[in-house]
């Protein structure tokens, strides 16, 4: 199952059954790079409600939230005949266990 999604310009929004509110960010770095192809950067959140628990996840919808932002994303590159989207992610530490990366 893939959720509604709403569409606003490069912003997509949807919303689980645990009231989870995701948006999936396409931010257009062509410019930045100064590149000859279109280079986006990808950012997806959770929006927290101050009604929702702190720890409130999707237990229950986790693939259909994955299935979503799966779709958002397949549907973008497929309007742009050649893009490439860099995910970054800034929101974590990654910790290799014989190494340490920031």
């Amino acid at each position: 199952m893939i959720y509604p999604v709403i569409e606003d310009c490069d912003t997509f929004y949807f919303e689980t059954e645990t009231q989870n509110k995701i948006s999936v960010i396409f931010n257009d770095l062509t410019s930045q790079f100064e590149a000859n192809f279109p280079i986006f950067c990808v950012d997806i959140y959770r929006v927290e409600s101050s009604l929702l628990p702190n720890n409130h996840v999707n237990d229950i919808s986790g693939s259909n939230t994955r299935d979503t932002i799966v779709s958002i994303i397949r549907n973008f590159l497929d309007k742009f005949d050649s893009a490439l989207v860099a995910f970054i992610d800034t929101s974590t530490i990654y910790h290799h266990p014989k190494r340490n990366f920031l």
